[in-house]
């Protein structure tokens, strides 16, 4: 395939990808009440970033997606390089997922990340990812995809992406239970607080 100036093959063309690549010429702001906890982001990943490194070159895809997922997933555990939870979901490792992804079984950070990036394996060739990637969009794609596509589907700005920029106000999917069973539901009134994908991978830069 040709080469499309960012480091990888040509760009893919497809809905989501035209999308998020229009959503992203979008940005024009980046909130500062953000600052602190984008600093503090980019010191954690730099001190562990040999650790997101291995799990890159296992997984085959960069490791800056793989410390903002981490990061997305469990904050803490990121933060404080305990290194402790599944990249799936957020659980501590250890036992046996109930949630999403039931029945994962790992005791290691680094297996279990490689593990839940290669659930997702067509989604890495699909959006032509590797351990070098440098395709922004691709990059911010594949989190889109990891955290599931509720947002994209039903007409609404993803804050796993695009919290803490201008195209971001309000709205997120959360867990209620419904007849006994989780079930997530949307909340126009809700502002995440975490930061989202694009803003960390920009600082990152």
């Amino acid at each position: 395939m040709p080469e499309d100036g960012r480091g990888g093959t040509e760009k893919p063309n497809t809905p989501l990808y035209n999308y998020t690549e229009q959503m992203v010429n979008n940005i024009t702001a980046l909130d500062p009440k953000f600052d602190k906890e984008v600093e503090e982001f980019k010191e954690a990943y730099m001190r562990n970033k040999s650790v997101y490194e291995e799990i890159s070159k296992k997984a085959g895809v960069p490791p800056e997606l793989i410390g903002i997922i981490h990061y997305r997933e469990s904050t803490s555990d990121f933060i404080n390089g305990k290194f402790n939870v599944y990249l799936h979901n957020g659980e501590a490792l250890g036992a046996k997922t109930t949630l999403n992804f039931v029945g994962k079984d790992f005791n290691n950070f680094v297996d279990t990340d490689v593990d839940a990036i290669h659930d997702k394996q067509n989604y890495v060739e699909k959006y032509n990812l590797t351990s070098d990637s440098k395709d922004e969009v691709a990059i911010m794609v594949f989190a889109e995809l990891y955290n599931g596509l509720g947002y994209y589907n039903n007409g609404h700005v993803s804050p796993y992406l695009y919290s803490g920029t201008n195209i971001y106000t309000s709205g997120k999917y959360i867990e209620e239970f419904i007849n006994g069973k989780p079930v997530g539901v949307y909340n126009p009134q809700i502002v995440d607080k975490q930061i989202g994908a694009y803003l960390l991978l920009e600082s990152l830069k």
